[in-house]
């Protein structure tokens, strides 16, 4: 776990946390905040264990990688549906055409929609979803095929402090035969950011749980020999303000 400062956003260093009373002070601009520490103990008991799915490659490198492709039927994925009866349309189209004899730019053109179709298609079906994690931040990303970057998230790992997945509101309002859930970073202030949307609840709580895992054992290298309990900091910080306050005086006499 590396606290931030709420501030200016400063990694705060060990020595201005106060691991018994839960505060820490930003030696850039002294802000004081206060911070809790998961029980990963407790946590770790009573979460149930997610299998891997079939589906879905850990890959042996020193960083945390997996990838899968799309995880539901693709009879029902609008985006593949589109692309494939778009392909279809416009290349019979296009066949019609050169047949008539027009050898103009109008099939060529309409190749093109065929192709743009197809290749849609291809970046859903083809595709996989690939999350990487390191110290830093969790990436997520769709390869090998180039195309739209909205899939495409990072999360810096700066006060995160645990990974969940939540069914999607559009998935529990509508029903689905096939629910849908995303994965989530939590942060100590309440805030969230997505790491991965639309993946299926096997695929949505195996993500969480190896990346929570992976989150537990950053927490782990934490030094803790540095962080006993030490003297209030926040005196500290009066006697700094009280010093800073004289030499204001001394500089601006009355």
């Amino acid at each position: 776990m590396q606290l931030t400062c709420p501030n200016c956003n400063e990694k705060i260093i060990a020595g201005n946390i106060n691991i018994q009373d839960k505060i820490a002070v930003c030696h850039q601009c002294d802000t004081v905040f206060q911070f809790s520490i998961p029980d990963s103990s407790d946590k770790k008991a009573k979460r149930r264990k997610v299998h891997q799915p079939h589906d879905l490659t850990l890959h042996d490198e020193e960083r945390l990688h997996m990838s899968f492709r799309t995880n539901w039927r693709l009879d029902q994925n609008e985006t593949f549906l589109t692309g494939a009866i778009l392909g279809v349309l416009f290349t019979f189209i296009s066949v019609m055409l050169i047949s008539e004899g027009e050898l103009n730019l109008l099939p060529f053109i309409i190749g093109l929609i065929a192709f743009a179709g197809y290749y849609t298609a291809a970046l859903t079906a083809y595709n996989k979803t690939h999350i990487t994690m390191n110290d830093v931040s969790i990436k997520t990303s769709r390869l090998p095929l180039p195309g739209s970057t909205r899939h495409h998230t990072e999360v810096n790992l700066a006060n995160v402090e645990s990974i969940t997945t939540e069914e999607t509101a559009m998935s529990a309002k509508e029903g689905f035969d096939l629910p849908r859930y995303n994965v989530y970073a939590n942060r100590f202030d309440g805030s969230r950011q997505v790491i991965i949307k639309d993946v299926t609840e096997e695929y949505g709580q195996f993500i969480a749980q190896t990346l929570n895992a992976e989150l537990s054992a950053e927490d782990d290298h934490l030094d803790m020999s540095r962080l006993e309990d030490k003297p209030i900091i926040i005196d500290d910080i009066d006697h700094h303000e009280s010093e800073s306050q004289q030499s204001s005086n001394h500089n601006n006499p009355i």
